[in-house]
């Protein structure tokens, strides 16, 4: 708890970092959007990326980033969709599997700097089909 703001504080500047550097490329929405009442703490940095825009979907840039020794994740599998809750009824609108099918989490620990946030977007965007 003696280091939270500090964290909390590098986790917000990792996030505008993204922000800045991709919320411009066509086809990819990092999603951190507080607002007047929403106060985030951009503890975890998701993206999704359409691939119809962007060229090259999900897999692929997870493959790639993983392949240059840069942790990422998809986005959680939506609870309906695992095995131990198949016969358990679901009320969905298609968001999770949305998210799922298209999220990534990205590196925002409290060791991520701008070197890192620029190396990382570096890759994702090697990673995109010119049309």
């Amino acid at each position: 708890m003696l280091v939270l703001e500090e964290h909390v504080a590098h986790h917000r500047k990792v996030g505008q970092w993204y922000d800045e550097l991709l919320s411009k490329v066509d086809g990819i929405r990092v999603h951190q959007n507080p607002t007047e009442i929403i106060n985030s703490n951009y503890w975890l940095t998701a993206i999704t990326i359409d691939h119809t825009v962007f060229g090259t979907d999900i897999e692929v840039v997870r493959q790639h980033l993983e392949s240059e020794n840069i942790e990422c994740r998809r986005l959680w599998k939506p609870l309906h969709l695992q095995p131990v809750f198949s016969n358990v009824p679901s009320y969905v609108n298609g968001n999770s599997e949305h998210l799922f099918e298209n999220g990534l989490c990205l590196p925002s620990g409290p060791y991520v700097g701008r070197n890192h946030v620029e190396h990382i977007v570096r890759e994702i965007l090697s990673c995109a089909i010119a049309k």
